[in-house]
């Protein structure tokens, strides 16, 4: 599963989504798209900037990308079948969850 932290106010997310819609389309046998992002509920019905979704999680603020330090936009994670973290998050270096299970780390 690949998770994309998007923000609608973000230039450069804009320009991704184009990018992150054709990975949805052409890489789904390999992963999963899971986009991140902030705004209206009506967004969360799979469209954002004019591109569908499959899984469009938004949050309220920055809960679900704090958990995972993706402070910047555009982000990505990969978390692998096994539910541990696959890459650290783009951009920043290490991820405080790389090697552990997501699960067990976060929840308990």
């Amino acid at each position: 599963m690949l998770l994309l932290f998007t923000n609608p106010n973000c230039g450069p997310c804009t320009a991704l989504l184009t990018e992150a819609a054709r990975w949805q389309d052409e890489q789904s046998t390999h992963f999963k798209l899971v986009l991140i992002s902030q705004g209206s509920a009506k967004e969360k019905h799979g469209k954002i900037q004019g591109r569908e979704f499959d899984t469009v999680l938004l949050q309220k603020e920055q809960e679900v990308s704090s958990q995972f330090r993706a402070y910047g936009t555009p982000s990505a994670v990969l978390v692998r079948p096994d539910d541990t973290i696959g890459s650290s998050v783009t951009g920043s270096g290490s991820h405080p969850f790389a090697g552990g299970r997501y699960r067990e780390r976060v929840t308990g």
